[in-house]
């Protein structure tokens, strides 16, 4: 896991920091399995990984999935159930990625991000006014593309979310 966490961004993490701190739940949420996003998160010091779920039986995989494939609606699904669990609200939550197949997640939050979007993205992004973030390859840094100030970036692994229960909401804060 050390190899992989170098290579995500420190403004990734810096991002999971400031939701963190405003004691908001973070979660990665990926295609892949849920056995490599949790440690990952753990790593980033998220709250959890959301991931594909093989089944197993008698500790063998059997090639067969436990619950839906975390992708498209499948990531949808996950946060729906997710939320439901924890409380959430939705419209209240944020979600960050950098590609159109991520459309039904970032549309079922209130706070949508694209992260260095592929060009559908982008393009839908500068439709609905939601914020762009580029992370510049020279320098690393956090340029803002769109009129909207937004205090987040992506983890470049997947997509990210963050939300917060009901009851942690703050008076004068945003609870997310």
């Amino acid at each position: 896991m050390p190899k992989l966490l170098a290579r995500v961004r420190p403004e990734a993490l810096q991002i999971v920091e400031m939701h963190r701190h405003a004691g908001r739940a973070t979660y990665i949420v990926s295609a892949s399995p849920v056995e490599l996003v949790n440690p990952l998160a753990g790593a980033m010091g998220m709250t959890a990984g959301i991931g594909t779920v093989s089944e197993i039986v008698d500790g063998v995989y059997t090639g067969k999935l436990a619950g839906p494939f975390c992708y498209g609606a499948g990531k949808v699904e996950a946060i729906i159930e997710l939320a439901r669990w924890e409380n959430l609200d939705l419209n209240q939550c944020y979600a960050y990625s950098d590609s159109a197949s991520d459309l039904p997640m970032l549309e079922l939050v209130g706070h949508p991000v694209a992260v260095n979007p592929d060009s559908k993205l982008e393009r839908i992004a500068l439709r609905r006014g939601w914020p762009i973030v580029i992370f510049s390859r020279r320098t690393k840094a956090v340029v803002r593309r769109s009129s909207q100030a937004v205090g987040a970036t992506s983890l470049a692994i997947g997509s990210f979310f963050a939300g917060a229960k009901y009851a942690t909401r703050r008076r004068g804060t945003t609870a997310t």
